[in-house]
Order: C-alpha cells, then structure tokens, then sequence
C-alpha cells in the first residue's frame, strides 16, 4: 500500500513537471511573437505615416510567423490596418479591448485573453506591443493567433490518452483543451481550477471537469502572463488499488477517531480543527508548494499556520531564482536537467527521437576584456534571443552558465538537428552592435541524439559535451556529431 501511495504521488509531480514545460513553450511562443512585433515598430514606415508600405512589411513578415494577422491601432483603438483586409476598406475598433494608454512605460508587450475577432470572426488570442517615437505611443501594433496553436503544443507531449490537458487565459476561460469535445474552448474553467489559481500559482487539487470526470489535477500559472497549463488524471487512473488498500484502515481510523472526539468534545473539537488545518499545508511545504492557511480558531496555532504561509512564500522565490537565469530569462542547469529527464522519459515511452545541442561561444572573453561585463551580458541576451527565434514551440534552450548553452529539439533526429544548428550559427554570426563596437558570437556546437547516442540523460549530456569539445578543437563555428554509440546491450552491461 505504502508503495502505491508512492507511486500516486510521484505520478502527480511528474504532471507538475510537465505543465510547468508546456508553461515555459507557451511563454516562448508569446515571447517570439513579440520578438517580430518590436522588429516591425521600428519600421520608418510608421514615423513618416506611410501605412501604405508597413501594410506590405506587415504581410511580408507573416510569411515567418505563426499568426494569423497582424493590426495596427491608433490611440483611440481604431483599426488603421489589418492585413486581414485589403487597404483602404473600412475597419472596426480594436476587437482585444488593447489600447494605447494600456502600456505602461517599460511595459513591452501586452498579452490578451481569448476573444472573437471583429475581423476574423472567430476565437482568438492577441499579442500588442507599443509604437514608441521620442518617447511618445503613437500606436499600438498587435498579432493576432489561432487558440489551435496551443492544441498543438499540447499534443506534441503526447500525454497518456486517458488524461486531459488545456491552456487557460487570466480570465479562466478554456482558450485549448485535448482529451474531450473541443466544444469547451471558449468555455469557463471548473471553479475549483479557478479557487486554486487564486491561491498561487502553482499546485494540484482535486475536482471535476465541465464534463463530468473526476480529475486529480495539477497547474502552472505563468508569472508573465498569468496564463495557466492544467493538466488532469482522472481519478480512475490511479485510485483503483489505492482506495481497496485504504478502505479498512480508514474504518478503523474513523472508529478510533468517532471515540475520541466524544470522550474530548468541548475542548477536543478546537484543538483537533486547528492541527487538522495545518497537516495538509505542513505537507505541501514539504514538496515546496505555495500554501495558505485560514484564520485559526487557537493562537498557537494561527501563529503557525501565518509561518507556514510565510515560509510557503520565501519557498516559491527561492524555487523561480534557483531555476531561472537572471541575464537571460532562460531555464539554468536545474531547471535543464528536470525537463530534459523529463523529456527522455517521454521519448522512450513513447519510442520517439530527441537531440541534445551544446552551444559554447568562441569569443566571449575578449569581449569581456576589452570592453567590459556589460558588454559581455549584452552579449549574452543577444544569443538568448537569437536561440528563441531559431527554434519551434515544442523546443527549448537553457544557459548552463557562463557562456555555454544547450538545446533540446523534441521529436528531432541528427540530421535536422545538423540544420538547426547551422540556422542557429547564422543568426550568431550576424553582428551585433553595441555602444562602442561592433561584435560577432561565434559559437561550437556537439550533437547527441537519443536513442543512438544513449538512452539515459547523462549518457546524452556526456555524448553532446565530448562533441562540442571536438568542435572547438576544429576550430570556430563548427558542427560535431557525437561519434559515442550506445546500444541496449552495452547500456546494460
């Protein structure tokens, strides 16, 4: 019984794990998306007033993007383009309710709920950034998407059929939803998603979903766009055995129980009350969620709970700082081993492929010393920006430290694997400017592919580090496959 009350709960981090993933590829597409968006603001274009040929760049750069359209916006919310429609045509307000005195200074972009396009006439999601000229918003200019981009990334984890996944917006609305009727898009959430994503911003909970099925459920809730990934088991999938196993023990606990109680009813029921309260929380700080704790009826132990939730807090911070780059805003090592286990798991599981790149700049350091740490970290945004533009949804890109990278392609074999590295090698070799030179990051690349590579993830990293290694030794801006094979049968040995 103890080991299947185990397993229960390892299944459940796992889904944890996996819906803080598929949180990081929602936050990456948005991120990319506004990546063009700002590249398009800066167009003359918009500071001669020439609509006319930004309509055309507009339309150019959709050919690159995965939107749908993209809208320009005056400071009232009017529509003065839509590349839905041909220029000139009549167009109506701004359907996302994004103005231009929504952006803040220093805000950069503005993510939307899920709304039906005034143009479109359907479902949508929208992504504004403002138009800036010395220091003035003359416009607003936003991408709109399909809500079926986010079934995709959803699909592509492959999840067991059995389970149910979807992408929820701020206002808890169901913006993409697999393993039911796609008629919940567009839908509320249950109001026990909703009453836990009040409480924090991530964590599990039991309940049901709009069609009935009882779920236990975990969510991640991106700090950046307050959108949630919910992930549901069903109940069946898991409970069988475990409520056989627990049935007796609980009779006999509510019998030792029902005794105690009324041999202690006066004073016992506020005692055993407050401590009840604090179990469940004192457990969830243990796995290192975020808790809360009411208002409790005994001073000892409304002084506890306050210092759970206190603790609960400083928890949380500690958990994004310890995970997160602060430079870069991309996953660090921690964070790169748990998903990319993660991944491999799924990989086997499902009898896919996957490919591990190591990425390690050639002239980082001269950089530095010549013209400072700044320099340097400007640099480092640089190639961040440049691995998040080369890459599709389901990947992602972590910095290990200093100026090594890596990047995991889901679902990618060696061969693309070679084509994405020298995509991502191209963009590196584009100068970059700074204050006062110019600067170019080269970089060395080692591939490692699963299975062939290996089939566990320090076989992989091992295979992708001596690979890179062998690029810098060939010189800058090479490409090296790992020639380390493994088989089942050397793997076992």
């Amino acid at each position: 019984m103890y080991s299947y009350h185990q397993s229960k709960l390892q299944l459940i981090e796992n889904s944890l794990t996996m819906a803080r993933t598929i949180s990081h590829l929602v936050d990456q597409h948005f991120s990319n998306v506004e990546s063009t968006l700002q590249a398009l603001s800066t167009s003359p274009s918009l500071s001669s007033g020439d609509t006319s040929a930004f309509y055309w760049q507009a339309k150019e750069a959709l050919l690159t993007q995965k939107v749908a359209n993209i809208v320009l916006t005056d400071a009232n919310g009017l529509q003065l383009m839509n590349t839905l429609k041909p220029l000139g045509e009549t167009l109506p307000e701004n359907g996302s309710q994004i103005r231009v005195h929504d952006f803040r200074v220093g805000n950069t972009a503005i993510v939307s709920n899920l709304f039906k396009g005034k143009v479109a006439g359907r479902p949508v999601i929208a992504v504004a950034v403002p138009v800036r000229r010395s220091g003035q918003t003359l416009y607003g200019l936003s991408a709109g998407m399909s809500p079926d981009i986010f079934e995709t990334m959803l699909r592509q984890q492959k999840l067991p059929s059995q389970w149910l996944s979807a992408v929820v917006d701020r206002n808890g609305v169901i913006v993409s939803r697999i393993g039911s009727p796609r008629s919940y898009v567009g839908q509320p959430a249950t109001a026990e998603l909703k009453h836990a994503m009040a409480e924090s911003d991530e964590g599990r909970f039991d309940g049901m979903t709009p069609d009935g099925v009882p779920t236990y459920s975990v969510f991640k809730r991106s700090e950046r766009t307050g959108w949630t990934v919910v992930i549901g088991v069903p109940t069946q999938y898991i409970d069988g055995q475990l409520r056989q196993a627990l049935s007796s023990l609980f009779t006999v606990i509510g019998v030792v129980f029902l005794a105690g109680l009324l041999a202690t009813r006066l004073l016992g029921n506020r005692i055993v009350a407050a401590i009840s309260a604090l179990v469940s929380p004192a457990a969830a700080l243990g796995s290192g969620k975020v808790v809360t704790v009411p208002p409790l009826p005994l001073v000892e132990a409304d002084q506890v709970g306050k210092a759970l939730m206190r603790a609960s807090e400083m928890l949380a911070q500690t958990r994004y700082q310890a995970t997160h780059d602060s430079l870069t805003g991309l996953p660090n090592r921690v964070l790169f081993h748990e998903i990319i286990g993660q991944q491999v798991s799924l990989a086997e599981r499902n009898k896919t492929s996957l490919s591990l790149l190591y990425i390690d700049l050639n002239r980082f350091k001269p950089v530095n010393d010549q013209y400072g740490h700044a320099a340097g970290d400007r640099l480092l945004v640089h190639v961040a920006m440049q691995l998040r533009r080369s890459l599709r949804e389901s990947d992602f890109a972590a910095r290990l430290g200093g100026d090594e990278f890596a990047v995991v392609l889901i679902g990618t074999g060696a061969a693309n694997a070679v084509r994405v590295a020298s995509k991502i090698l191209e963009k590196l070799a584009v100068p970059l400017v700074l204050d006062t030179a110019t600067v170019q990051a080269g970089a060395s690349v080692g591939i490692a592919s699963y299975p062939e590579n290996g089939r566990g993830v320090q076989e992989l990293l091992h295979a992708a580090d001596e690979a890179m290694y062998q690029a810098k030794a060939a010189g800058e801006n090479q490409i090296i496959l790992s020639s380390l094979m493994k088989t089942e049968a050397e793997a076992a040995a």
